[in-house]
């Protein structure tokens, strides 16, 4: 800001002069103060807007002048989202300003942790489900094979055994059957059949 007015009231030589110039130095301030605050800097930058336009005053003594003549120059200045500053107290100013942006990204940072926390407990718990799904879904498929294979070589009347039986009574396939499949089957319906041979022996010495 301008300091004619405060260099004019440091070099008059009498009262009135002084008074004069005082004055003026005042309504320079207050005036500079306005134009800062009818500027609307925060409209100037949306993105990541200042809170507060620093006003500063090269000469500490212009702004210790002005705030003991005008003690509520201060407050009046922050009212409208200006903060004087002079050599003095710019640096713990910009200090001070520098830890709440780190604060402030601190805190952003939390908040994209907190959500991106959020998000992967979701997907871990979606994820799981699909699992557990599969999983039945595996236990249901070697069921059905279990079934399927119990069909094919088990029994007397197993398919494999059946089909073969069509190989004995004259039907000439290009193809043969799996050995190991055979005799599963063979042995399956053997097993069967002695079983079914000896349920009438137990039940005839029961009757006896």
């Amino acid at each position: 800001m301008s300091l004619s007015a405060y260099l004019q009231y440091s070099e008059a030589s009498d009262t009135e002069s002084q008074k004069r110039y005082l004055k003026a130095h005042l309504r320079s301030l207050q005036q500079h103060i306005n134009e800062l605050s009818r500027r609307d800097y925060p409209q100037l930058y949306p993105v990541g807007s200042p809170d507060y336009v620093l006003l500063f005053v090269a000469n500490e003594a212009a702004l210790t002048l002005g705030l003991r003549e005008d003690p509520e120059l201060y407050e009046k200045a922050l009212r409208k989202q200006v903060v004087l500053v002079s050599a003095g107290t710019l640096l713990a100013t910009l200090r001070t300003v520098s830890y709440l942006w780190k604060q402030e990204a601190q805190n952003q940072n939390a908040r994209a942790i907190a959500d991106r926390a959020s998000k992967l407990y979701d997907k871990f718990v979606n994820f799981t489900g699909d699992l557990l799904q599969v999983g039945n879904r595996l236990e249901q498929a070697q069921n059905s094979y279990a079934e399927a294979v119990k069909k094919l070589h088990e029994g007397p009347g197993n398919l494999v055994r059946q089909t073969e039986q069509l190989r004995e009574l004259g039907v000439n396939p290009t193809k043969n059957q799996d050995p190991d499949l055979l005799r599963k089957a063979q042995d399956d319906a053997t097993r069967e059949g002695h079983a079914g041979l000896s349920a009438p022996s137990n039940e005839g010495a029961a009757d006896q």
